[in-house]
């Protein structure tokens, strides 16, 4: 009897359907990711404008950005098989992680 020619068994189409939804949620997480990456940018350019003005970054963005930075580090965990764990919103917003 050729395999291939065979019904998938419901452990085999369940696991299948389990691959299609996490597939569904890496593509959402990465255009979070791209977002987020964008919103990094954007605090990148105001932290110099603050530190050039001011002489030192704002602490409220540099606060802020360390857990941006975290919310990054687990969106490439989960989109990289690295973890199981989502991201917020599916668990809580992240807190500043020590590297």
């Amino acid at each position: 009897m050729n395999r291939s020619n065979q019904e998938p068994t419901p452990i085999h189409s369940s696991l299948n359907k389990e691959k299609w939804i996490k597939g569904l949620y890496i593509l959402l997480f990465l255009a979070i990711g791209y977002v987020t990456g964008i919103v990094i940018l954007l605090i990148t350019v105001l932290q110099f404008a603050f530190s050039v003005g001011l002489n030192a970054p704002n602490k409220n963005l540099l606060d802020f950005s360390r857990r941006l930075a975290s919310y990054f580090y687990e969106i490439i965990s989960y989109v990289t098989y690295s973890s199981e764990q989502k991201p917020f919103p599916f668990n809580p917003w992240p807190k500043e992680r020590g590297y």
